[in-house]
């Protein structure tokens, strides 16, 4: 029997392909600090994390010595690319250098939903597709291949994919947009979605597709580029006799990319499709030009399998190391281990297989227990491990051995926090799992896993957890990311998307959204709460109790609210919802309108948020809340009147409200409060419009002392049930924040990427919908510490504080005695 011998990179000094090696093992055996003693809660954490400007389903890659534009020596750096269509060049190392070295964008995305791709019930991916593989690397050729997806103008906004060639310093060396056809088969970038990794191999690109949420009309692909030129050399269709309306056997993996075998030949899954004419529900062993299937497995029950939508491609393969043998499993939740030299073949009353084996066997049969992602390898002192880790299932460690191998569940895990079923949380995907060790040093292995923290993750946005366990025994959970998740929560979870083990560091991909939800029940309002940032020291909020009372508090983090610095502003009452702001010099400023409709102001300088005093009552009256900003020594504030048009007023004030330096009555009228920020010395207002539509607008000012204002944009996808909110994030991308209307008050967010308020109406404005719980009375949005935090009244009128991110890679390492981090420059 032949073996089979992992690449070099394996013994991993940089990781530039998906799962680390064309093998897909999952495995780095070349990790030397990170091992079973000082991987816990006390000496590993998050340490800092990238943001992006999008969400991150494809696996973070890093590269060692690579020297940039600029650069004086050779960096290791981070590329992460953005389902925002935008590939990030990071430092990997320390966490004092947050702004990427390099960013590119590479055009436009696909807002979703979208009626073209995957059609309006579409949920399958959440808010927008742009790169959604995990892109290769060539350090020969020092050059990064990644496809995007996106309109094309030039072609009246048809769905294109196109392959670039980055260099490693960001700069465009080709592209090409793809296109196939075979036999009469068309290839359609609208039905057709780029889910696997890039394969490369043989002086090729390797790049597969499968579907969006199976709509028909689509096919698996596999197209073949050439490395050098981008040059379209081979195609391969899963089904080469395809006719209209049929569909199936797509190539999605999980995000997995193709393995590779020793002689180039090249291995996939396929999922569900038609039962004769095409390659559905098998694993295929392909030649390097893609001309032949060199052998083939497929199920004894493939018309059960899509007939039911048990995709058996659900995961991809792995090429086990030293060996001969394949492996692979799907939805059915079978692990079957096939010899490359003969697959296995299909027949209908058995499966000419090395060995199977049914990793859910005896467990909940009401649930699903599907696999996704490939199984991840280890080769400890005690011999060679697969793990999986099944949806509404355990981890399980299978074992094998000898020629002709019996595969056997070795370990299982047993947590079943924090939804008290197994594995933890209910629903898809499972674990998406790595492995780092030390080559076969005792005590170095650890078997990572990317997992949904709660809930489905389906067709959900949901929290994640990142966990570590001894991968010789399951039930010893070594570390994971909510024992200190103030520290260490990294937000949503990046689905399917495995964690990247390197030097010292685990880098785990995100997926932005509302992320890190603090719920309290000890604060409740009846009303929208306010923020404002003090100094970036910490972030201050003002609410109402549902008393009526004024409650301020700070927080160091945004996320940590501690009732002992809760305060009551003594005597001060109101019904409507306070205004915030702080100035430079040390002083928080509160504004309210009092029961009597008066608007009302206060001031301390004291850090603790007591001790308020000066207090100013106007004699303008208001039926909203009030917001406040300052600038240049000037107290800011916003109102509605209480004119039969409810008009908006805009005033500034040097004395803390006891007169107005300058004020104005709008024409245009709000019903609820309106916002007010500050960008540089531009000052932003946004509220939401009287008429039927309730659609929120924004308009600027220049000039403070003369408050005129100008460049209004109404926001025609901005429907919002009462106060809007707003801020601007780290690269200068303004967001506007507001409830929707309808009965579930779903939180919405729209951001522009041509850093003004008027792009809000561009192609390049994005919008994003939450569903989270939420009252009707609006959130409040502020940037603190280079992170948007947003606040709101919950259904239940708790308060709730979040981030809201487009998207980031946080990374995890270890802490010095003092929790400081460790530094370790080489990868």
């Amino acid at each position: 029997m032949s073996s089979f011998q992992l690449p070099s990179v394996h013994r991993c000094k940089m990781i530039v392909t998906q799962r680390n090696d064309n093998a897909r093992t999952g495995l780095n055996s070349n990790e030397t600090i990170l091992n079973q003693a000082n991987v816990s809660g006390a000496n590993f954490g998050k340490i800092f994390e990238r943001i992006v400007d999008g969400s991150v389903y494809a696996q973070p890659l890093v590269v060692k010595n690579v020297l940039l534009p600029g650069q004086s020596e050779p960096l290791d750096v981070l590329y992460v690319a953005t389902m925002h269509n935008s590939v990030y060049c990071f430092y990997a190392a320390h966490s004092n250098i947050t702004a990427p070295l390099w960013k590119q964008n590479l055009g436009p995305s696909i807002q979703l939903p979208d009626g073209d791709v995957g059609g309006f019930g579409y949920r399958d991916i959440a808010w927008e597709v742009g790169i959604l593989s995990t892109p290769v690397i060539d350090t020969t050729a020092n050059a990064i291949f990644v496809v995007s997806t996106g309109p094309d103008p030039s072609q009246g906004m048809k769905v294109i994919h196109t392959l670039w060639k980055l260099g490693l310093d960001g700069a465009k060396q080709g592209s090409v947009q793809l296109n196939a056809n075979h036999n009469a088969i068309q290839f359609s970038s609208n039905r057709q979605n780029q889910r696997p990794a890039l394969t490369l191999a043989n002086g090729t690109v390797y790049i597969a597709f499968a579907s969006y949420g199976d709509t028909r009309d689509y096919q698996g692909w596999i197209l073949g580029y050439s490395a050098a030129t981008l040059s379209h050399n081979n195609t391969f269709t899963t089904a080469p006799n395809y006719k209209s309306g049929d569909f199936g056997a797509g190539i999605w993996q999980a995000g997995n990319g193709l393995a590779v075998d020793g002689e180039g030949n090249l291995y996939c899954m396929t999922g569900n499709g038609e039962d004769t004419g095409d390659w559905s529900e098998s694993v295929l062993k392909l030649s390097p030009g893609l001309d032949k299937v060199l052998s083939f497995f497929t199920p004894s029950n493939k018309h059960n399998l899509n007939i039911s939508d048990e995709d058996f491609g659900s995961s991809g393969v792995v090429l086990i190391p030293g060996t001969n043998f394949v492996i692979g499993g799907g939805k059915a939740s079978i692990l079957y281990l096939m010899d490359r030299g003969n697959l296995g073949g299909f027949n209908t009353t058995q499966n000419s297989v090395v060995a199977s084996l049914n990793v859910a066997a005896g467990e909940d049969p009401t649930k699903t227990h599907h696999i996704h992602g490939a199984p991840a390898y280890y080769n400890g002192p005690d011999g060679p491990r697969l793990y999986v880790w099944p949806e509404n299932s355990y981890p399980k460690a299978v074992s094998f051995a000898g020629s002709s191998p019996n595969l056997t569940v070795s370990s299982i895990g047993t947590l079943t926090d924090p939804e008290n079923i197994p594995g933890g949380s209910y629903g898809m995907p499972g674990g998406i799992l790595s492995v780092s060790s030390d080559g076969t040093k005792p005590g170095t292995g650890i078997l990572w896993a990317n997992h949904p923290y709660t809930g489905d993750a389906n067709q959900d946005v949901r929290p994640g957890i990142l966990r570590a366990f001894d991968p010789y025994d399951l039930t010893k959970v070594l570390y994971h990311s909510r024992q200190n998740s103030m520290r260490d929560d990294f937000g949503n979870m990046a689905k399917f998307c495995c964690p990247t083990i390197l030097g010292g560091r685990v880098y785990q991909a995100t997926m932005g959204g509302i992320q890190s939800k603090q719920w309290l029940q000890i604060d409740t309002t009846n009303v929208t709460p306010a923020l404002a940032n003090q100094n970036d020291n910490r972030l201050a909020a003002a609410f109402l109790g549902t008393d009526g009372q004024i409650n301020v508090n700070s927080s160091p983090d945004g996320l940590l609210w501690d009732n002992n610095t809760r305060r009551l502003v003594a005597g001060q009452h109101s019904n409507l919802s306070p205004g915030l702001a702080f100035n430079s010099n040390g002083t928080t400023y509160l504004g309210w309108v009092g029961l009597d409709s008066n608007i009302n102001i206060m001031q301390t300088s004291s850090a603790a948020l007591d001790g308020w005093e000066f207090q100013k009552r106007t004699l303008d009256q208001s039926n909203t809340g009030v917001s406040l900003a300052f600038s240049n020594g000037m107290l800011i504030v916003a109102w509605t009147g209480n004119d039969p048009n409810e008009s908006l007023n805009v005033a500034t004030t040097i004395d803390g409200g006891a007169s107005w330096k300058t004020k104005v009555t709008l024409v245009d009228s709000s019903q609820s409060k309106p916002a007010l920020v500050m960008n540089g010395n531009i000052l932003v207002l946004a509220w939401t419009g009287r008429d039927s539509l309730a659609q929120v607008n924004v308009m600027t000012c220049s000039d403070l002392n003369s408050l005129q204002f100008s460049n209004k944009v109404t926001i025609g996808t901005a429907r919002a049930s009462s106060t809007p909110a707003m801020d601007f994030d780290n690269d200068g991308v303004p967001w506007l924040v507001w409830n929707g209307p309808g009965p579930q008050n779903l939180l919405s967010s729209i951001t522009s990427e041509s850093s003004n308020t008027s792009g809000f109406t561009d192609q390049r404005a994005r919008v994003r919908t939450f569903q989270d719980d939420s009252s009707p009375s609006g959130p409040a949005f502020c940037r603190f510490k280079g992170r948007m935090i947003m606040a709101w009244e919950g259904g239940d009128h708790a308060l709730n504080y979040a981030v809201v991110g487009r998207g980031s890679v946080a990374v995890y390492g270890l802490f010095g005695g003092t929790n400081n981090l460790i530094q370790h420059d080489e990868l």
